[in-house]
Protein backbone atom coordinates (compact mmCIF):
# COMPACT_ATOMS: atom_id res chain seq x y z
CA UNK A 1 0.00 0.00 0.00
CA UNK A 2 1.51 3.32 -1.10
CA UNK A 3 1.07 6.79 0.20
CA UNK A 4 -0.99 9.32 -1.68
CA UNK A 5 -0.20 12.97 -2.38
CA UNK A 6 -2.54 14.18 0.38
CA UNK A 7 -0.65 12.08 2.95
CA UNK A 8 2.65 13.43 1.66
CA UNK A 9 1.33 16.97 1.93
CA UNK A 10 0.17 16.31 5.49
CA UNK A 11 3.58 15.05 6.53
CA UNK A 12 5.28 18.08 5.02
CA UNK A 13 2.72 20.37 6.69
CA UNK A 14 3.46 18.68 10.02
CA UNK A 15 7.19 19.27 9.53
CA UNK A 16 6.44 22.88 8.54
CA UNK A 17 4.40 23.33 11.71
CA UNK A 18 7.19 21.84 13.81
CA UNK A 19 9.84 24.10 12.29
CA UNK A 20 7.91 27.34 11.89
CA UNK A 21 5.19 27.44 14.51
CA UNK A 22 5.87 25.25 17.47
CA UNK A 23 9.63 25.89 17.52
CA UNK A 24 8.97 29.47 18.53
CA UNK A 25 6.57 28.68 21.37
CA UNK A 26 8.21 27.68 24.69
CA UNK A 27 5.07 25.73 25.65
CA UNK A 28 5.16 23.58 22.54
CA UNK A 29 6.64 20.05 22.34
CA UNK A 30 8.98 20.88 19.44
CA UNK A 31 10.49 23.77 21.36
CA UNK A 32 10.75 21.56 24.42
CA UNK A 33 12.40 18.83 22.35
CA UNK A 34 15.42 21.12 22.17
CA UNK A 35 15.58 22.06 25.82
CA UNK A 36 13.54 19.62 27.92
CA UNK A 37 15.15 16.20 28.40
CA UNK A 38 11.83 14.52 29.23
CA UNK A 39 9.86 15.38 26.08
CA UNK A 40 8.95 12.82 23.41
CA UNK A 41 10.23 13.77 19.96
CA UNK A 42 6.99 13.33 18.03
CA UNK A 43 7.95 15.99 15.48
CA UNK A 44 11.31 14.37 14.82
CA UNK A 45 9.52 11.10 14.14
CA UNK A 46 7.55 12.96 11.47
CA UNK A 47 10.88 13.81 9.86
CA UNK A 48 11.75 10.10 10.01
CA UNK A 49 8.62 9.30 8.02
CA UNK A 50 9.54 11.90 5.43
CA UNK A 51 12.98 10.31 5.11
CA UNK A 52 11.61 6.76 4.98
CA UNK A 53 9.34 7.75 2.11
CA UNK A 54 12.28 9.12 0.13
CA UNK A 55 11.13 12.73 0.34
CA UNK A 56 14.39 14.27 1.59
CA UNK A 57 14.88 16.09 -1.73
CA UNK A 58 11.35 17.43 -2.00
CA UNK A 59 11.79 21.22 -2.45
CA UNK A 60 9.57 22.07 0.52
CA UNK A 61 11.38 19.57 2.77
CA UNK A 62 14.74 21.05 1.77
CA UNK A 63 13.45 24.53 2.61
CA UNK A 64 12.15 23.39 6.00
CA UNK A 65 15.31 21.44 6.81
CA UNK A 66 17.36 24.56 6.16
CA UNK A 67 15.11 26.53 8.49
CA UNK A 68 15.43 23.86 11.19
CA UNK A 69 19.24 23.84 10.99
CA UNK A 70 19.44 27.63 11.08
CA UNK A 71 17.09 27.71 14.05
CA UNK A 72 19.01 25.19 16.11
CA UNK A 73 22.33 26.88 15.30
CA UNK A 74 21.27 30.45 16.00
CA UNK A 75 18.31 30.43 18.36
CA UNK A 76 17.92 27.64 20.85
CA UNK A 77 20.68 25.08 20.67
CA UNK A 78 19.58 21.59 21.61
CA UNK A 79 19.81 19.13 24.43
CA UNK A 80 19.15 15.43 24.28
CA UNK A 81 18.69 12.66 26.71
CA UNK A 82 18.37 9.07 25.53
CA UNK A 83 18.24 8.95 21.77
CA UNK A 84 15.82 6.54 20.10
CA UNK A 85 16.93 3.59 17.96
CA UNK A 86 16.54 5.75 14.83
CA UNK A 87 19.45 7.88 16.06
CA UNK A 88 21.89 5.03 15.45
CA UNK A 89 21.73 6.08 11.81
CA UNK A 90 23.94 9.17 12.01
CA UNK A 91 22.69 10.35 8.61
CA UNK A 92 19.35 11.05 10.28
CA UNK A 93 20.72 14.41 11.30
CA UNK A 94 17.46 15.53 12.94
CA UNK A 95 18.17 13.11 15.81
CA UNK A 96 21.53 14.81 16.35
CA UNK A 97 20.50 18.43 16.75
CA UNK A 98 22.42 18.54 20.01
CA UNK A 99 25.66 17.67 18.24
CA UNK A 100 24.83 20.06 15.40
CA UNK A 101 24.18 22.96 17.79
CA UNK A 102 27.47 22.23 19.54
CA UNK A 103 29.39 21.99 16.26
CA UNK A 104 30.28 18.35 16.97
CA UNK A 105 28.29 16.66 14.20
CA UNK A 106 30.34 15.37 11.24
CA UNK A 107 29.61 17.79 8.40
CA UNK A 108 30.15 15.08 5.80
CA UNK A 109 27.01 13.30 7.02
CA UNK A 110 24.76 16.26 6.26
CA UNK A 111 23.07 16.68 2.89
CA UNK A 112 24.88 19.27 0.76
CA UNK A 113 22.19 21.93 1.23
CA UNK A 114 22.60 21.69 5.03
CA UNK A 115 26.35 21.16 5.07
CA UNK A 116 26.89 24.62 3.57
CA UNK A 117 24.84 26.28 6.34
CA UNK A 118 26.56 24.23 9.04
CA UNK A 119 30.09 24.91 7.81
CA UNK A 120 29.38 28.61 7.45
CA UNK A 121 28.13 28.70 11.03
CA UNK A 122 31.19 26.80 12.28
CA UNK A 123 33.53 29.19 10.51
CA UNK A 124 31.96 32.11 12.42
CA UNK A 125 32.14 30.55 15.87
Amino acid sequence: MGINQNQINELIEDWDWAVNDSAKNPNDPWYKAFVDPDVNDVELKTRDKIHDLGLDNHPEVIKLDKQAIKYVLTEVGASYRKKPPQAKDKTRWWWHLDEISEGKYPAELLPEHLKEIYLKYLSHT
